[in-house]
């Protein structure tokens, strides 16, 4: 709603004119859909919403309207939750690079710890061994979504030329692996100082929102 609102005065500006070229579009994504229904495929239910309504503003409106609102309403793809076949590479690949980035990370703080897998096995102030798992939920997974959405919505409403609005976008996925990277060895720093109560339920509930200040910050 945001998105549409920025570009609200072009939008009560456009010509608007039926497009028949849209036409065959509605006709397609309203058979994915009902394919998709009969299938039982919640995820490809949405996506396929999401481009039926694109295509009825192309039918309806024309191509004026079309250019101006087409990113808005695929825009609500990233608020569809992404389906398991898909999520579980993703996370399996994530999870990899959030344990080595942040045993890098640490280490580069003098920080002893051994890497198994997708385990850190950091020595605190004590001397003691503390093995931490970096889970598939800490994968960053949710996280590379939200940046991406977010990188999408700064390209959108930065007036620049198309090939840095293309760049800003990629590097959404840097930025948000990045910031995931920072949010696990955080996480695994309370432990190193003693802090075993803070890095379990403080830092490890709400450093996914607090990536978001230097998440922000780089794409800036």
């Amino acid at each position: 709603v945001f998105l549409i609102y920025v570009r609200f005065r072009e939008i009560l500006a456009v010509a608007r004119k039926v497009c028949w070229w849209g036409l065959p579009f509605v006709a397609l994504f309203c058979y994915l859909q009902v394919k998709a229904y009969s299938l039982q495929n919640p995820w490809s239910c949405q996506v396929t919403m999401a481009f039926l309504t694109a295509s009825l503003v192309l039918f309806v409106a024309g191509w004026g309207m079309f250019k101006l609102l087409w990113l808005p309403i695929l825009f609500l793809i990233f608020a569809m939750p992404i389906p398991q076949p898909l999520y579980e590479p993703m996370a399996l690949a994530l999870q990899g690079i959030a344990t080595t980035g942040g045993a890098m990370v640490l280490r580069l703080f003098g920080v002893k710890l051994a890497v198994s897998g997708s385990t850190l096995a950091v020595t605190n102030m004590e001397g003691v061994q503390v093995p931490l798992s970096v889970e598939e939920a800490c994968a960053g997974v949710r996280l590379l979504m939200a940046f991406v959405a977010l990188s999408v919505a700064m390209a959108y409403m930065t007036a620049r030329p198309v090939w840095q609005r293309v760049v800003l976008v990629l590097m959404g996925i840097p930025v948000a692996i990045a910031s995931n990277v920072l949010r696990v060895a955080g996480t695994c720093a309370f432990f190193v100082w003693g802090h075993d109560e803070l890095g379990q339920d403080v830092m490890h509930e709400f450093a996914g929102l607090l990536t978001l200040i230097p998440a922000a910050l780089m794409l800036w």
